[in-house]
């Protein structure tokens, strides 16, 4: 490489640092401003011209190439184009000027090739290794075929990435149409008030499926519409010898009282409203509150230590996802005495009372020995009575129809966490069938979950697929004689 330049050195940074940048000036590049496909200059930094003036041995040309030399963006290269304002260029960034700036193109297609990248990755330095010492950089050899050669590769290149960038392009605005088609399609499903409605909007679902689920994405909001659909009843059918929901709340009224628990009396109408879904005739209304023997009531979070205790505390990630996951745990300096309710016993329900919008008021369900874990002050616990069905209650607080009427009415100052108060989650709307029904309907939506699971794995596979067969068609490329391809 040093044979190739007349300038090979790292960039400087002004001393003050952030300190000294004004708000109009001299451009001062970064590595955040380098990136493969030329400078980004949209939050580019200024200096003044006397601090440009005393960094003048960093000063920026047109035709230098830029090349990252730290940090997660290393290896990363621009070109400066021809007819660029003068400009300085930070401690982060190496200057490669070479004598003859008609090599910029190829030497910057070198330098992005995956064999160059290798090769930085390879001989980084420092304890984290993400640095390249200008030594090493003086070093690199870089392969030089005679200048016409040099033209005709610059030129395909640059074809085939206009390509690329089509084809690009196509598959986003593909990908665009085909999310707001999957979005309309499942929107007019879920919203569907008459058994009509239903079957145009299941009708063009089914005739349109593999078209309407060919990503991850797509798949994903699918499971979001079945939890809906669950929710409204129209996973399993209603069976007139079951009864009807008035029997369950019945129940519920008994087992509270028992407990000497005062029942929160229920307006179906406003209850409808606050849920946003209508629910079959046979069905009833609850707040959470009244499926609970206990809670819901916050937990406790002392300061964590960094060695093993016999008190171990949930993080909010135990739960985030929807499903009780035990190794995500902090340990605590403090005994908590057995009979605390802090302390999880089995079927205990736990619902986050504060995170990022998406995720405020996610639930799970704690599935493991009593004693084992307490629960922080960032989640709030639930003991149900019998008369209803757990996972029936987890599925409802899990829909998208419970989380909307989580976000929105959840509080918080800018910068912090959203959170959601006792009475917020004590008052979630319950839709509540004959208890055989909520079983059903939770089993039928388990067994379509498992479609789901069936469908992302045949949409990684085509991807990986398609991985293997462009990683065989580079392979296949000629390479120049005497020019050894990257085992990387």
């Amino acid at each position: 490489m040093e044979s190739l330049t007349t300038k090979l050195g790292a960039g400087s940074t002004p001393l003050g640092g952030k300190k000294v940048y004004k708000s109009a000036g001299i451009t001062f590049l970064r590595s955040q401003n380098v990136w493969n496909d030329g400078l980004r200059l949209t939050d580019v930094a200024l200096i003044d011209l006397k601090t440009h003036k005393d960094m003048r041995g960093t000063w920026v040309e047109p035709g230098d190439v830029l090349l990252n030399i730290t940090g997660a963006s290393i290896g990363r290269s621009a070109v400066v184009p021809d007819g660029f304002d003068a400009a300085n260029v930070s401690q982060h960034v190496a200057i490669i000027r070479l004598k003859d700036k008609a090599l910029r193109r190829f030497v910057h297609l070198c330098i992005i090739s995956p064999y160059f990248q290798k090769r930085v990755m390879d001989v980084q330095v420092g304890v984290s290794r993400e640095g390249l010492s200008m030594k090493r950089l003086r070093e690199f050899p870089l392969p030089l075929p005679p200048v016409g050669e040099q033209a005709r590769i610059v030129s395909r290149v640059e074809q085939l990435f206009a390509l690329c960038d089509q084809l690009e392009a196509k598959q986003v605005r593909k990908s665009e149409l085909s999310k707001a088609s999957t979005s309309a399609a499942l929107s007019a499903l879920t919203k569907a008030e008459s058994s009509d409605d239903r079957a145009v909007a299941l009708r063009r679902i089914n005739d349109n499926f593999d078209e309407l689920f060919d990503a991850l994405e797509a798949v994903a909001e699918f499971r979001r519409a079945l939890r809906v659909l669950a929710v409204r009843g129209w996973l399993a059918p209603q069976v007139a010898d079951e009864g009807d929901g008035t029997g369950v709340v019945r129940k519920l009224q008994a087992d509270l009282g028992a407990h000497r628990i005062d029942w929160a009396d229920v307006d179906p109408i406003k209850a409808a409203s606050d849920a946003g879904i209508s629910i079959p005739r046979s069905w009833a209304w609850v707040r959470l509150e009244n499926t609970a023997l206990f809670g819901p009531r916050n937990g406790y979070s002392p300061k964590a230590v960094e060695f093993e205790t016999q008190t171990k505390s949930l993080t909010l990630t135990a739960t985030t996802s929807g499903q009780f996951n035990g190794q995500h745990f902090k340990y605590i300096d403090e005994a908590i005495p057995a009979d605390s309710s802090l302390w999880l016993e089995d079927g205990d329900l736990l619902v986050q009372r504060s995170n990022t919008i998406e995720y405020v008021g996610a639930s799970a369900i704690y599935r493991g020995p009593p004693r084992t874990f307490i629960y922080p002050d960032l989640m709030m616990k639930l003991r149900l009575s019998p008369a209803i069905d757990l996972d029936w209650v987890h599925m409802v607080l899990s829909a998208e129809t419970t989380r909307a009427y989580f976000r929105a009415r959840a509080s918080g100052t800018a910068g912090s966490m959203p959170k959601i108060n006792q009475g917020v989650v004590a008052g979630a709307p319950i839709p509540v069938p004959p208890l055989d029904e909520q079983r059903r309907i939770v089993q039928r939506l388990i067994e379509m979950m498992r479609v789901c699971d069936v469908l992302e794995e045949k949409i990684q596979l085509r991807a990986k697929g398609a991985q293997q067969l462009a990683e065989a068609l580079v392979a296949s490329i000629a390479l120049p004689e005497g020019f050894k391809r990257s085992a990387g």
